[in-house]
Order: structure tokens, then C-alpha cells, then sequence
């Protein structure tokens, strides 16, 4: 019976159509609402990374320096979200599935570029030339009071339409490229940006801020009942991590956050950051010269989590300068002269390649030696005695602190090479020797004037004038009962306006060559010598300025004393 059954299954399958299709010459047909794959125009795609942020799975990867555009579609889930958060419509789900494949590989889209111009930007160029008629269309509204300038929506744009200007604190917007992808808005740390109504045939939009003053108040030490009684802190995730071992101190990281808290002690080589202000925005990241901070998402093992961080640098043990020693006396056979060494072209020389240089005025410089102590590289050494400048552009990181700390402002920033200009790896500018007075000698006065020529009477004392005064308020402070008067102050200030006397313990000051660069007071032993930024009550402004120290009280040694036996000589 059984094979009677399959007979005739069979023969009712031959008068019947077939309930398989011929793949693959026959075509396919889907049902509604199927979700095969997800295809990408990659023409109108501006890369802003809207749908690698709102995938779940992570299937999607948008690489923005490249260009590409990637997708894996074994986890892939086809849910759709990045086609709904696409700003620009150009992913879409195909019904049709993925062609079978032997190995396991990604779907990598790229954006064709020509003459230095993307396509993407053209395409996004002539939709929104477009879209200017019409008075509905939105676009990014800022609210400047909550702005802090950081500069994170200008480096998100994908399509370059915002510009931010921290000094002058101006934010700006095209509108003629903005492509409202949203993007900005994500990455803004405080919540500023929005979308609003456009209004007007505006191509752009400029937005002044209120100028920021910071002033940092005094250190104050921190009693240690009002700490907390845990170490760690309840922070986020997301902080800023610091590899102390390549930092150089340089700075820029405390001028360039935005709210003020980094901290950077050179003298101790200390970094400190307060994460309570911190916001994460990554300024500091991107202007660090020796990349040495970096975001981080996660807390390492041995991290620690405090609010306040501090951390310890090594100490930079300066090498002594040794001098050359002379050349030892050749004697050279007078019937055999050698030729002399070809001089040196300056071909062979070996020349930096990096535009971004150091440029100093020799003819401004001061030889201070500000540059040299605030180099955090130690690519700058200053002899004074032979008035010769050295920078070594192999060690040079271009940071600008050398630029910023110079009192004479003869070191500029360049960011490109001018024509003539010496590209060598170590440079050496030679600076003019400083015509000093010469003094005269009271022997030789002695001797000029004549023995019998009987005494001088003084001259009347003549009525009081006016005594010119400084109008700089940024001067040097001497405190006279601390002075020892050893010299130093005089020996290195750089622009000789400074006079010991020690027989009379006088100290002149001449305020009118004082360029208040700080020498002074940093070679001083005594510290007597300070750095005022303004001028006290009843403290004399005159330019030329005398003050006298107290004479030293010398002990009186004492006498044997004598026998009553011995007669008195």
C-alpha cells in the first residue's frame, strides 16, 4: 500500500506547476516590508557619522580622514536606524540580501576626490543653493551665553561650515554649506547649539561673545579637615588622561582649556587637573605639542580618580657647560705647506624641513637667558660673554614658550619659511657688543691735577627741578636692609642699568634702560630684589634711582688683659 501512495504523489506532481523558482534565472520576488541589506550613495553621503553613532550593533565604521565609508554585514541586524538618522537620505534598505561569499569581509565605500575639492561637498553645494528659497528651512542657532569657544562643533563639522575664533571670541556660521546633519549639536559639551527657523536669504551668521577675564585667585592652603574622607572622586568615565613622561611643561594646555582647570607648575614640574571643571571637550588634546594627552573612555587599573590630580615630572638636571680646550701647537714643516680645508658648502649642512620655526631679531635680543630656562626641550643656549644665540631645531617643538616669555618680544612664531632664511638643524646668531661707558680712574685724576692749585669751593646748591619719573608700573623693587651688594644684579642684567658702589653701599638703578625681564631678581642671593606690576604708596618713581645701605657693624675684637705684675709699655 505504501507504494501505491508515493505512485501517486507523483503523478499528481507532474500536472502541477513547480513550487520552487529557478534561481537564478528566474526573478525574485519579495514580500512587503522585507529588510535584505542596507545600500549607501556613497555621491551624496558627507561622511558625518550620524548612522555609525545610532547603530546598535556597530556594524557601521565612517573614517572621515580617509574618506571611507565601511560596513560589516554579518552584524549587521537590519533594524534601520542608521536610515532613519541619515541626514541626508542617501542609505536606504534593499530588499535583496548579500551575495554569497567563501571569506568573512567588509563592504568599504569611498568618496572620490578631484583637484583637492570632494564631490560630496559639490553635491551638498547645489542642494543647498536649492533649498535657500524656501522660509522653512532650519539651521543651527548658537546661544552664546553658554558658549565657551572650545572649538569642538568646528572640528565635528563634517562639511567645514563653522569657524571659531577664541581670542576674539566670534563663532560663526555658512549657511550655504551647512547641511544640518546634527553633528555639532552631539558634540557641544555644554548643550549650546540647536536647531531653528530660518529666517531671511542669510549666508551667514556671526555670533560675538562677551570677552572672558581670568583671574586665577591666590593658592590658599587646603586644610586637611575640609578634604573628603574617600580619595576617589565620583567622576565620569570620560577624562583626560596625561603620559607625565613625554610632557614638556610647555603650557599650552592651561592657556587653551576653555574652563580653567589645568594647572602647570614649571619650577616643580607638577601637572594638575581639576576634573570637576573639566568638560572633556579635547582642546587640550589637539593643541598639546608632545601629544602627550589623550581622552580616554574607560579608568585604567592603577588610575587614579581623584577631582584633583596632580602629577609628578622628572626634574631636568641641566649638563655643565664645558669649555673647549685650546688647540695644541702644530709645527708644520716649512718645505711642505698643506692645503687648506675646502670650507664647508652650505648644501651639505643638514636643513629642517618642518616650516614651523622659531625667528629671533638678533638685533632686539637682550641675551637675558628667558628663552633658555623656559625651553621645555632645552633646544636654546645663550652665551653671554660672546653674545651668540643657538637653537637646535631637531630638539624645537615649536610650542612658543620662548616666544611668549622673551621681555624684549624679539622671538616671533612662523609658520612657514621666508626667502634667505637659514634652514640649518643648529642655528647661531651673533649678536653686537654693548658699548659700555668708561669710568674714570681717580689715580689719574690725581695725577692730572695739579699739586699747588689750593681747593675748590663747593658750588651752591642749586634750586630744586623737576626729577623725571617712570610712567612704566612694572618695575624693580630693592629691599636695601636685605642687600648684600655682591655684584650679581649688576653682572647680569642684560641691559646695564644697574650700579653698585660698595665702598659707599650705594645701588642705582636706571629705569629708562629697565626692560623688567626678572634676571636680576632670579640671580639674586639675598632675594632683595622683586618684580613689581604696580607702583606702591609714597615708593619713588624717579627714573635714575639711589638707594643707600647701612654700613656694616664690624665686632670689636677683644684685648688680652693685661698683668698687674708687667709695666705698661
Amino acid at each position: 500500500m505504501s507504494y501505491l501512495v508515493y505512485i501517486k504523489q507523483a503523478v499528481a506532481n507532474l500536472f502541477k506547476p513547480p513550487v520552487t523558482s529557478e534561481y537564478p534565472l528566474a526573478p525574485k520576488t519579495f514580500c512587503k516590508g522585507v529588510r535584505g541589506r542596507v545600500v549607501n550613495d556613497v555621491s551624496q553621503c558627507i561622511l558625518c557619522g550620524m548612522c555609525e553613532r545610532s547603530c546598535p550593533s556597530g556594524a557601521l565604521t565612517v573614517d572621515r580622514k580617509t574618506g571611507e565609508w565601511k560596513i560589516n554585514p554579518f552584524a549587521c541586524i537590519q533594524c534601520g536606524a542608521c536610515v532613519e538618522a541619515c541626514p541626508k537620505k542617501c542609505l536606504s534598505m534593499d530588499p535583496h540580501y548579500a551575495m554569497p561569499g567563501l571569506e568573512k569581509t567588509e563592504i568599504i565605500l569611498t568618496a572620490v576626490k578631484k583637484e583637492g575639492v570632494s564631490e560630496v561637498k559639490k553635491t551638498v553645494a547645489a542642494q543647498n543653493a536649492a533649498m535657500l528659497a524656501m522660509d522653512d528651512r532650519s539651521h543651527i542657532v548658537n546661544n552664546v551665553m553658554k558658549c565657551i569657544f572650545c572649538g569642538m562643533c568646528e572640528r565635528n563639522c563634517p562639511a567645514g561650515a563653522i569657524t571659531v575664533d577664541r581670542r576674539n571670541r566670534i563663532w560663526r556660521i555658512n549657511l550655504e554649506a551647512c547641511v544640518n546633519c546634527g553633528t555639532c549639536i552631539d558634540n557641544c559639551p555644554r548643550k549650546c547649539l540647536s536647531l531653528g527657523c530660518y529666517l531671511g536669504n542669510r549666508t551667514e551668521i556671526t555670533v560675538h561673545g562677551v570677552s572672558k577675564i581670568r583671574r586665577r585667585p591666590a593658592a590658599q592652603p587646603v586644610m586637611e579637615e575640609a578634604l573628603p574622607p574617600s580619595a576617589e572622586a565620583s567622576v565620569a568615565d570620560n577624562h583626560v588622561k596625561n603620559d607625565i613622561e613625554k610632557c614638556l611643561f610647555c603650557g599650552k594646555c592651561e592657556k587653551t582649556c576653555p574652563v580653567d582647570a589645568i594647572t602647570i607648575d614649571r619650577r616643580n614640574r607638577t601637572w594638575t587637573i581639576n576634573r570637576n571643571k573639566c568638560i572633556t571637550c579635547g582642546a587640550c588634546a589637539l593643541d598639546c605639542p608632545a601629544k602627550c594627552l589623550s581622552l580616554e573612555d574607560t579608568w585604567g587599573e592603577e588610575e587614579n580618580k581623584a577631582a584633583v590630580t596632580t602629577y609628578q615630572g622628572k626634574v631636568l638636571t641641566r649638563r655643565p657647560r664645558v669649555r673647549p680646550a685650546p688647540p695644541a701647537p702644530q709645527r708644520e714643516p716649512a718645505c711642505a705647506p698643506q692645503p687648506k680645508p675646502a670650507p664647508a658648502r652650505k648644501e651639505d649642512v643638514p636643513q629642517s624641513e618642518n616650516p614651523h620655526h622659531v625667528k629671533n631679531d638678533i638685533e632686539k635680543c637682550l641675551f637675558c637667558g628667558r628663552c633658555e630656562h623656559s625651553c621645555p626641550m632645552q633646544a636654546i643656549t645663550i652665551d653671554r660673554k660672546t653674545r651668540k644665540w643657538t637653537i637646535d631645531r631637531e630638539k624645537c617643538v615649536a610650542c612658543g614658550v620662548c616666544a611668549e616669555n622673551c621681555p624684549a618680544k624679539c622671538l616671533t612664531m612662523k609658520e612657514e619659511w621666508e626667502e634667505g632664511e637659514d634652514k640649518a638643524l643648529v642655528l647661531t646668531l651673533t649678536g653686537k657688543a654693548p658699548v659700555r661707558p668708561a669710568r674714570p680712574c681717580p689715580a689719574e685724576l690725581l695725577k692730572a691735577a695739579p699739586a699747588s692749585e689750593p681747593p675748590k669751593a663747593a658750588p651752591a646748591a642749586e634750586p630744586a627741578k623737576d626729577v623725571p619719573q617712570s610712567e612704566n608700573p612694572h618695575h624693580v623693587k630693592n629691599t636695601i636692609e636685605k642687600c648684600l651688594f655682591c655684584g650679581r644684579c649688576e653682572h647680569s642684567c642684560p641691559m646695564q642699568a644697574i650700579t653698585i658702589d660698595r665702598k659707599t653701599r650705594k645701588w642705582t638703578i636706571d629705569r629708562e634702560k629697565c626692560v623688567a625681564c626678572g634676571v636680576c631678581a632670579e640671580n639674586c642671593p639675598a632675594k632683595c630684589l622683586a618684580m613689581k606690576e604696580e607702583w606702591e604708596e609714597g615708593e619713588d618713581k624717579a627714573l635714575v634711582l639711589t638707594l643707600t645701605g647701612k654700613a656694616p657693624v664690624r665686632p670689636v675684637r677683644p684685648r688680652p688683659p693685661v698683668k698687674k705684675d708687667e709695666p705698661h709699655a
